[in-house]
């Protein structure tokens, strides 16, 4: 818990304490005791929303959830081929099934369209999968000659697919409130769509010192 008391807070803090003077029949309390009742007159801070780039070693405020998928779609895991993972199931170097190469789609790019039976799409690491296309045959496991492929070997349902919402998840509760944020917890709330967050304002600390043998610095 994080707290900030002004000096007249602090003074005032001290007035209030329960009277419990050393009398010979009133032991001193122990320090514990007296912590305690410290404790039990202070308030915690309120929160602030701050930049997610500056939010490292503060304290959430809020249990963050995430309000987005990521990755948002499925995409490839390796420079390859989408296709119908049925449509290459015989595949072998001494069978190989040709496939016809209707286009290309990079990481960041779309392509609108729909593979069907008998065709590939050409996709690059990070690429979204277009509909259709149910796995990603690599590319050392082909052979191309202008538009079109010849597939020397199977890609199973998923293969080589990285799943929308697989690191992320719409509604995944990302940080719990009272979480010190490290940076491994930035990266991920970064991904659920955060660039600003909700987070438990900095205490103010200041030192009261008394009594008679604390002089100035420089005298004897």
């Amino acid at each position: 818990m994080e707290i900030i008391l002004s000096k007249n807070e602090i003074v005032q803090l001290f007035t209030n304490l329960p009277n419990r003077e050393n009398t010979s029949n009133q032991a001193m309390i122990s320090f514990s005791e007296a912590f305690q009742l410290i404790l039990n007159q202070i308030q915690s801070l309120g929160s602030e929303n701050i930049d997610l780039a500056t939010a490292p070693g503060r304290v959430a405020a809020e249990n963050l959830i995430s309000a987005v998928d990521s990755p948002s779609v499925n995409v490839s895991l390796k420079d390859g081929f989408a296709v119908i993972s049925s449509d290459i199931k015989d595949a072998s170097p001494k069978n190989q099934i040709p496939l016809k190469l209707v286009g290309m789609v990079t990481a960041g790019a779309r392509w609108d369209g729909e593979i069907k039976p008998g065709q590939a799409l050409r996709v690059l690491s990070g690429a979204p999968v277009p509909e259709g296309a149910d796995a990603v045959l690599a590319e050392e496991f082909t052979n191309r000659k202008e538009n079109e492929i010849k597939a020397i070997n199977d890609a199973d349902p998923g293969r080589n697919i990285l799943d929308k919402g697989s690191d992320v998840a719409v509604g995944k509760m990302m940080v719990s409130k009272g979480t010190i944020l490290f940076p491994q917890k930035i990266g991920l709330l970064a991904a659920a769509g955060f660039s600003k967050i909700p987070v438990v304002r900095r205490p103010r600390i200041g030192i009261l010192a008394t009594g008679d043998e604390v002089i100035a610095p420089g005298e004897p």
